[in-house]
C-alpha cells in the first residue's frame, strides 16, 4: 500500500495548499480519503477522477468535503463524454442536510458508512469507528497483505481509538494544535496527544496532519516525538508513505 497526500491543512488552504485529502493506493486500486477545499486539483497529479476506485468521506466538514462537489462535476462530464464509470462514495449519513446536496448526480452513487461497517476494495479491507467531534466522523483503518494503515481524521483523544489503530504500520493522525493546548472542545487533538495515540497503539511510524496556521510546525513533532520513539513526519503536499 502506498498512500500520498495531496492535503494536510486543517480549516483552510494556505496558498498553494490544500485542506485535507490522501490518496490511497492499493497495487493498481486507487481510493481518495477526503476530498478537501484544493485535493481535486492536487490528485490530478496522480490520478484522474475517473480513475478512481472508490472515495472515502470521513465526516460533512468543508475543509474534507469542499472539493466533492467539483469531483462530481468532474464525473458527470466524463459520463456525458461517453464514459461509464460510476464512482462509489462512502460517506457517514448525517448531517442529513450535507448529504443531499450530494445525492443523485449522474457519474456518482453516494454509499452511507457507520461506525463497525467492513468494506472490501481491491484487496484492501477497510473498517471505521466513530470519533468525537462535532458531526458524525469515521476514522478509517485499512489492511492489505499483513500491513495497516489507520487514518484518525478529525477527533478528540478518546481510549477507544488506542485500540482502533493497535500495530498499524502508518498512523496518519490530526494535530490541530499544540503541546499544551487543549483542542478537546472542538474535537480535536494536540502534538502531545498525537504522539500518545502511536506510543500506545504501538505502531511503527507517525505522520501529523491537519496543521494549524499558527507557530511552528516542527514544535508539534517535537511534542509528539517526547511521548513516541517511533519515526514522526509532518504531512506535506506530494509526500508518500508505503507500507
Amino acid at each position: 500500500m502506498q498512500l500520498t497526500v495531496l492535503g494536510f491543512w486543517g480549516a483552510y488552504p494556505e496558498a498553494e495548499g490544500s485542506t485535507a485529502g490522501y490518496l490511497l493506493e492499493i497495487g493498481r486500486t486507487a481510493v481518495l480519503l477526503d476530498v478537501g477545499s484544493g485535493v481535486l486539483g492536487k490528485l490530478m497529479k496522480y490520478r484522474m477522477p475517473k480513475d478512481l476506485d472508490a472515495v472515502i468521506v470521513t465526516h460533512f466538514h468543508h475543509d474534507h468535503v469542499a472539493d466533492l462537489g467539483v469531483l462530481q462535476y468532474a464525473m458527470l462530464l466524463d459520463r456525458k463524454a461517453g464514459g461509464e464509470k460510476e464512482l462509489p462514495i462512502y460517506a457517514p449519513p448525517s448531517p442529513e442536510a450535507m448529504v443531499r446536496a450530494y445525492e443523485g448526480i449522474e457519474g456518482t452513487t453516494l454509499i452511507p458508512i457507520r461506525e463497525g461497517d467492513r468494506l472490501e476494495i481491491g484487496g484492501g479491507r477497510f473498517s471505521f469507528l466513530r470519533t468525537v467531534h462535532p458531526v458524525e466522523t469515521l476514522a478509517v483503518r485499512v489492511e492489505a497483505d499483513g500491513k495497516a494503515i489507520v487514518y484518525t481524521s478529525d477527533t478528540r483523544f478518546f481510549p477507544e481509538l488506542v485500540a482502533f489503530s493497535r500495530g498499524a504500520d502508518l498512523l496518519i493522525a490530526e494535530s490541530s494544535v499544540y503541546a499544551g493546548e487543549d483542542g478537546t472542545p472542538a474535537g480535536h487533538m494536540n502534538a502531545e496527544e498525537a504522539g500518545r495515540l502511536a506510543a500506545e497503539a504501538e505502531v511503527r511510524r507517525l505522520v501529523l496532519t491537519h496543521l494549524p496556521h499558527y507557530g511552528m510546525h516542527h514544535a508539534l513533532v517535537e511534542a509528539a516525538a517526547a511521548v513516541f520513539s517511533g519515526p514522526v513526519h509532518l504531512a506535506h503536499i506530494g509526500a508518500r508513505y508505503g507500507v
